[in-house]
């Protein structure tokens, strides 16, 4: 499950970067490291690691933990120039603002925001699809009932609106842990008791797993957009992305190692409830709960990109760089309801159309794209620019140059799959 993204987490123009003059718009500074570490927890664990490990598994059999492994270090890369960005341009507008700066280009710029819309998109669409197949595990309904279903009740929930804010994000972030360390202590011991044969992969297989797992670490960049309200940013930022990405690192690459030595690598491929599946073959009780959890933490997944895909929509069209029907706010509900029902719309069209693996290779690809257009940006930065001042992050001087070069690798597995 991940909370909602930051509200302005849309593109601003390259003047945008000095707007926070005015004391009166300027956002409250109430967000510490530890708060802002469990907000990008819990935007990053989350709807991926329920739904996409047996797809990780089919295309890497036991060699699916190392996917996660190098999908991670391929987004700490880029984690690397985040946390290096964020002292130089502390503020909410996130990629694009990077982007704007580092390229000096409105158009790359706004190929950005319409980057993180479409990861909205086909993000809430993978998600619908992995909720379907929980649900079938519970009930014998049609799937493209389910989804249409689930895709006409998120949108009239996000037109409502929808509240929340980073304690509740740190909550949830507690919750979605207990539910993974559960699965972890129920298939640890039977992995390591009786571990079913062992299912060796292959490299490329390896490296087209990693390019689906990456999926599941989406999210963490969307801590730079809480840079307004945070204390000490240039200090807080860098600190909370890295301990973010190693957390779930290392909590994905347990969870599937136990996962996938305790049931068959292919076994869990053909699951449509890969979760659930390791309790049925362990014997471990709580399939109900697990199914419950896993489809709680997926359908709240898919709502928030929902509604951070609108909102994107909603501040291009404000600022001239989308059509101004998408930037009307509902007069009673103060929601982007036409910006929000195109996204519903487009969600659920994805979701009966494409198939899962495609979507999540689709949503990586994307999101890896604008991860090479972020790290080439902090280089064109570095050019113009003098180093940070002593004591500012700053990170290795090779890392944007190879987290660059890995996005594109990683991209081009996504495309073949």
């Amino acid at each position: 499950m991940t909370p909602p993204p930051h509200p302005n987490r849309q593109l601003g123009p390259a003047g945008a970067l000095g707007t926070n003059g005015d004391a009166g718009n300027q956002l409250h500074r109430s967000i510490g490291l530890t708060a802002l570490t469990l907000y990008g927890i819990g935007v990053t664990l989350g709807a991926g690691i329920y739904v996409l490990i047996g797809e990780t598994a089919a295309l890497a059999g036991g060699w699916a933990p190392l996917s996660f492994v190098l999908a991670g270090l391929v987004a700490g890369l880029s984690a690397l120039s985040y946390g290096e960005l964020s002292t130089r341009l502390p503020v909410s507008a996130g990629e694009a603002a990077y982007v704007r700066v580092g390229l000096q280009s409105k158009a790359l710029s706004q190929l950005v925001g319409y980057g993180v819309v479409a990861t909205g998109l086909l993000s809430s669409a993978t998600i619908l699809q992995g909720f379907a197949g929980y649900w079938a595990g519970v009930s014998d309904a049609p799937r493209a009932a389910v989804i249409g279903a689930a895709a006409a009740g998120l949108t009239g929930l996000a037109i409502w609106g929808v509240r929340s804010s980073v304690y509740a994000a740190g909550a949830i972030a507690v919750l979605e842990l207990l539910g993974l360390a559960f699965i972890l202590v129920v298939a640890a011991p039977a992995a390591v008791t009786a571990p079913a044969p062992f299912e060796r992969g292959s490299l490329f297989g390896l490296a087209a797993a990693a390019s689906v797992a990456f999926f599941a670490f989406i999210g963490f960049e969307d801590i730079v957009n809480m840079a307004e309200e945070t204390r000490d940013p240039v200090r807080v930022l860098p600190r909370a992305i890295l301990i973010t990405l190693v957390v779930s690192t290392a909590v994905y690459a347990a969870v599937v190692w136990a996962a996938v030595v305790a049931v068959e690598p292919s076994r869990l491929a053909q699951s449509s409830d890969p979760m659930v599946e390791v309790l049925r073959a362990t014997g471990a009780p709580g399939e109900n709960a697990m199914s419950g959890l896993a489809m709680l933490a997926i359908i709240n997944g898919a709502l928030i990109q929902m509604i951070m895909a609108s909102r994107v929509l909603y501040g291009m069209a404000r600022q001239g760089a989308a059509p101004p029907l998408l930037g009307r706010v509902h007069p009673k509900r103060r929601t982007p309801h036409i910006a929000t029902a195109i996204v519903g719309l487009a969600m659920l069209a994805l979701a009966l159309s494409l198939a899962l693996g495609e979507l999540a290779r689709a949503t990586s690809f994307v999101t890896l794209g604008v991860f090479a257009l972020v790290n080439v940006s902090l280089i064109a930065i570095r050019r113009r620019e003098p180093a940070p001042e002593a004591g500012v992050f700053r990170a290795p001087q090779w890392s944007p140059w190879a987290g660059a070069v890995s996005a594109v690798a990683l991209m081009g597995f996504a495309l073949v799959g």
